[in-house]
C-alpha cells in the first residue's frame, strides 16, 4: 500500500486499475486518430480481460472494413478509368 501526500492510501490493485484505464484511454484516442494497429494486452483476466478482448476484436473488424472499403474504391476507380476511353471512343463514332 502506498501513502499519498494527502494521507489517503492507494493499493497496488488500485494503481494497476488506474494504469489499465490510462492504457485503454490511450488506445481509444489512437483509434479515434485513425490508428487501427493499436491493441490492448491479451493477458488480462476477469472483466478487464473481456474488455480488452472485445476492444481488440472491434478494432480488428473496423480495420478490415476500412481495408474492404479502400479495395472497393480502388476497384471502382480502376473500372471508371478503363470505361472512360471506351465511352470516349463510342462518342467519336
Amino acid at each position: 500500500m502506498r501513502t499519498q501526500p494527502t494521507g489517503t492510501s492507494i493499493t497496488d490493485g488500485d494503481l494497476e486499475t488506474v494504469l489499465q484505464q490510462c492504457e485503454m484511454l490511450q488506445a481509444l484516442q489512437a483509434v479515434r486518430s485513425g490508428d487501427f494497429s493499436v491493441r490492448l494486452p491479451g493477458d488480462r483476466t476477469g472483466i478487464d480481460g473481456k474488455i480488452a478482448d472485445t476492444f481488440n476484436d472491434i478494432i480488428a473488424a473496423l480495420h478490415e472494413r476500412r481495408l474492404d472499403a479502400r479495395r472497393a474504391l480502388i476497384g471502382q476507380e480502376q473500372a471508371d478509368a478503363h470505361r472512360a476511353p471506351l465511352q470516349q471512343a463510342a462518342r467519336t463514332h
